[in-house]
């Protein structure tokens, strides 16, 4: 657009049989170089504000393509980070859960051994308390692990594409 002001600009219209004042002036010798001598100076003038509109207008351009691109690094970063995170807590959970499993032999075997005199209950309590901190720790394991599925699919939508809704049919509602 800003390029289009480096063309002269000459109206070639005619209005009820005369020709433009523009036309008429072009062909005057006389004041041809008179004409022709302050449009060249008013075009040096212009041409510099004419080249500068356009060096702005591609700056402007240029700094709107690297906000583009930087969006889209910053969404590719966030959706790695969420699936190496789901990875993480996937593998984490899968640790915890043995854990869990674990405890719970030890709890009943502690029961067991308590319910046959072999030792105090003290063994159970802190069975069951080993137990209970394991599974806590799943518990929120399993939390963060959700959340990176969320995390997953929010980005999108963050990054400016709107969720498909359903449309009902006319006759619903």
């Amino acid at each position: 657009m800003a390029k289009a002001a480096y063309f002269p600009r000459i109206s070639l219209t005619a209005i009820f049989g005369a020709e433009s004042a523009e036309l008429s002036d072009l062909f005057q010798r006389a004041l041809q170089s008179l004409v022709l001598r302050g449009r060249r100076d008013a075009t040096d003038l212009q041409c510099g504000r004419i080249s500068n509109q356009v060096a702005q207008s591609e700056a402007v351009q240029r700094q709107a393509l690297f906000a583009y691109q930087k969006s889209i690094i910053v969404a590719f970063q966030d959706v790695e980070n969420a699936l190496v995170d789901r990875t993480k807590f996937g593998r984490t959970r899968e640790v915890q859960a043995r854990n869990v499993a674990a405890l719970q032999r030890f709890r009943d075997l502690a029961a067991l051994r308590y319910h046959e005199g072999a030792t105090i209950y003290l063994e159970v309590a802190n069975a069951e308390q080993s137990l209970f901190n394991a599974q806590l720790a799943y518990v929120a394991t399993q939390s963060q692990l959700f959340r990176s599925y969320a995390n997953c699919t929010k980005r999108p939508v963050a990054a400016g594409s709107q969720p498909r809704r359903r449309s009902r049919p006319e006759g619903r509602r």
